[in-house]
């Protein structure tokens, strides 16, 4: 059975996967590795042998002219390459962006396959403006025009070839999808992340602990959120060790994934005209958050 962590692009998502790869897998270990960072991967990308379902569509070079079919043999292959995963009769936690949605007669996920979701949300004046870096959008007007598009999808350049088409959708549409999972579900704000770690990561692990036999103390979850801290997830890029940078689109060189991390404060970056008006798109949704 899976155990998500689900969330908007650039919300903390995989802060918190690094945090439990390291916690369910770290032993002794005193500080990430290439083989701790495996142990919780994306879904789905086109190297799991699970996503062989999805992989035979394709040769290695997508040909993006026909974006449409491109989508349609992924999201109907959903279910179908998670039913194979859970073959293996175990709990397995994946990080995935896609929205909880359905598109025709195709879910993204269903009961039969899903255990529980840790949601994972963020202020999304915060999250435009390191969506703007990641994606390498020309302004924060284009930014925004990302967050609110009810009918985004991300994955479908031919430069990336392991990523397969996921559907997002707007902040709003994705955020109202996840929090509707009816069955072992929680919500983690990146903000109590950052404020309150460890309660929060200690949340998390008490969710975990419910489907995953875990020798997990206070003491190992403050060791872990050291470990896992902005300036050493930046050390790790620096390393190569972590490897889901993404090309600039413009001068193909790889970006910064670990950007600006708790400097990141719309405050100081957005002008007034675009935080207002993000505000009131998102208006109830970020009331209900907490975030205005």
């Amino acid at each position: 059975m899976i155990i998500w962590l689900a969330s908007y692009p650039k919300s903390g998502n995989t802060w918190v996967r690094i945090f439990l790869s390291y916690i369910i897998n770290s032993q002794n270990v005193e500080e990430i590795n290439d083989e701790i960072l495996k142990k919780i991967r994306n879904y789905p990308l086109l190297n799991h042998d699970f996503s062989k379902e999805l992989k035979e569509k394709f040769t290695d070079k997508i040909n993006t002219n026909d974006k449409n079919y491109i989508k349609e043999k992924f999201f109907k292959n959903w279910v179908t390459s998670q039913q194979k995963l859970n073959l293996n009769n175990k709990i397995n936690i994946l990080k995935t962006h896609n929205m909880l949605c359905k598109i025709g007669d195709h879910k993204f996920t269903d009961l039969e396959n899903t255990i529980a979701v840790i949601h994972i949300v963020r202020d999304p004046r915060n999250v435009l403006t390191s969506v703007k870096n990641h994606y390498s959008k020309e302004d924060y007007e284009e930014a925004k025009n990302f967050l609110v598009d009810d009918y985004r999808w991300i994955g479908t350049d031919n430069n990336i070839i392991e990523e397969i088409p996921t559907f997002i959708g707007s902040w709003k549409t994705h955020f109202l999808s996840w929090k509707r999972f009816p069955k072992n579900y929680i919500l983690i704000k990146y903000e109590d992340l950052l404020n309150n770690p460890n309660e929060t990561f200690g949340k998390i692990v008490d969710h975990i602990k419910q489907f995953i036999e875990l020798d997990v103390n206070e003491k190992k979850i403050e060791k872990a959120i050291k470990v896992v801290s902005f300036e050493n997830l930046k050390k790790l890029e620096q390393k190569e060790i972590f490897k889901e940078s993404i090309k600039d689109k413009k001068t193909g060189q790889l970006k910064k994934f670990f950007y600006l991390g708790p400097k990141n404060d719309w405050r100081n970056i957005l002008d007034e005209r675009i935080s207002d008006e993000i505000s009131k798109r998102f208006e109830l949704e970020m009331k209900e958050l907490g975030y205005i």
